[in-house]
């Protein structure tokens, strides 16, 4: 695949809504959405959902939402997906959020947020009361709700011209793995799709508060059957759907193949597996690879509104995150910081000029990753810029870097490097099957790596967890 093919040039320039019409001129009938719901399978064609966006933004008219927020529970529902589209068409700014987070940081969440309207799912309805809201309030299904309607009929929305590619059209807030999440605001001209895809049935599982959304909506306007799914569910869905393609993080693609190992799951239907969120396992591309299944890594933030870099069959290297695409530039700093500039750009974060400041130096965005490219224009990510290390004796150390070296013993399942005391300290969990046996191992192999590396790389202190790491939403580790 020529980097040219990765374009979606027709969209450039364009609003979510003349996004949404193009795709549906080009595709009409052709079915966008499938989902299992009430105990059968849905289908949506694509005009069938422009019309539904249409009815919703409609509505969302009707009530004065031009230019505010609407909040969201994120939990890939059809009604949920098309109020994100209609909110986003008309002109308001969608805010896609995770319920599941903790009471008080939700309630915190929102409150910066300062919406005018939440839509909520049944799910969470209980605590809907606990979260105090000052926005009136819509559920996604019963009566008076997204649902109804979508069913009652109503007048369809009509472009008016008011929304420009530069105004804001999504907020995103992020899962890093430390601080307070920062509230990302896109324009539409970043949420425009920038990726081409070579596959018909796709199974969207990240929830659509995740910056993966992107993902979506490169599958979208390229003619993919979209089955909407959840990790809780994908693999009901994987049953009864038969996706050629799937995006997760790499807990669950591990998950996939322990059980493709063990003869519990089937992967002959997939062409593509794709991963992001977290770092990869080391054995992920060897074991799909032997399947004929092309393992897709890529790399990218919320701040970028999706993938700056990814590989496709043909374009990867071993150890690489994908090769810089032709929709942003890509360089490097002087100090190894890899920076990003292109139409996929935030507007900036929310409520926060200072961060903006420095996120968006000199037109570039600073990822606050370090890494190289090669010769050829392959990204590798080493580490994060406030995760090095600094020794007394002047070195810098990547945890990162080293974590890689260290994935390759079968023993250690999840782990960090930190620096404790002026050295080096590992945590590890060796998984629920661990015991002493496998910890023994992990000491020796560590041994004889330190044998093998600088003093200053080596592991001078071990620690063994009884417990996985606690997680972000997104499955990267809590440092």
């Amino acid at each position: 695949m020529s980097s040219k093919a990765w374009l979606h040039e027709e969209y450039h320039g364009m609003t979510v809504y003349q996004m949404l019409n193009k795709m549906t001129e080009k595709f009409q009938h052709s079915p966008l959405f499938s989902y299992w719901q009430d105990g059968k399978a849905h289908e949506i064609c694509y005009v069938s959902f422009f019309e539904d966006v249409r009815r919703l933004a409609g509505w969302f008219d009707a009530m004065g939402l031009h230019g505010k927020k609407i909040v969201i529970d994120g939990r890939n529902t059809y009604e949920q997906i098309a109020a994100l589209f209609a909110a986003m068409a008309m002109g308001a700014v969608a805010a896609p959020l995770c319920f599941d987070l903790q009471l008080e940081d939700l309630r915190q969440l929102i409150c910066r947020l300062s919406p005018a309207l939440v839509i909520y799912d049944d799910e969470d309805e209980e605590i809907i009361p606990e979260l105090r809201l000052r926005a009136s309030v819509l559920p996604c299904m019963g009566e008076n709700s997204v649902r109804t309607i979508l069913d009652g009929g109503g007048l369809l929305y009509e472009d008016n011209g008011m929304t420009v590619p530069e105004m804001p059209a999504l907020i995103q807030a992020t899962s890093g793995s430390s601080s307070l999440a920062k509230l990302v605001v896109l324009p539409h001209r970043a949420v425009l799709p920038h990726g081409r895809q070579e596959f018909q049935r796709s199974l969207f599982v990240f929830p659509m508060y995740h910056v993966a959304l992107a993902s979506l909506i490169n599958d979208m306007t390229d003619g993919v059957h979209i089955c909407l799914s959840s990790f809780r569910q994908a693999f009901w869905d994987i049953q009864w759907y038969h996706p050629q393609d799937i995006f997760a993080v790499p807990g669950f693609v591990a998950l996939m193949l322990k059980r493709s190992r063990a003869g519990q799951f089937d992967l002959s239907g997939f062409h593509n597996i794709c991963s992001g969120g977290a770092p990869q396992q080391s054995d992920f591309f060897k074991y799909l690879d032997a399947h004929g299944i092309f393992f897709c890594s890529l790399y990218g933030a919320t701040e970028t509104s999706g993938a700056v870099v990814y590989s496709v069959p043909g374009q990867c290297r071993a150890g690489s995150v994908g090769k810089v695409g032709p929709w942003n530039e890509v360089r490097l700093s002087d100090k190894g910081e890899i920076l990003v500039r292109g139409n996929n750009l935030m507007l900036g974060y929310l409520d926060d000029p200072k961060a903006t400041r420095e996120a968006l130096a000199d037109g570039w965005y600073h990822t606050g990753d370090i890494g190289y490219i090669d010769e050829d224009g392959f990204l590798f990510i080493t580490g994060r810029i406030k995760n090095v290390i600094v020794l007394s004796n002047g070195e810098n150390v990547s945890p990162e870097a080293i974590e890689k070296k260290l994935s390759v013993c079968a023993d250690i399942k999840e782990m960090i490097v930190l620096g404790e005391n002026d050295r080096l300290a590992a945590h590890f969990w060796c998984g629920e099957d661990g015991g002493m046996d496998a910890e023994m191992r992990v000491r020796a192999f560590i041994a004889q790596y330190n044998k093998e590396v600088p003093p200053y790389q080596a592991i001078r202190n071990l620690v063994f967890r009884d417990e996985p790491f606690p997680k972000t939403v997104t499955g990267k580790i809590k440092r």
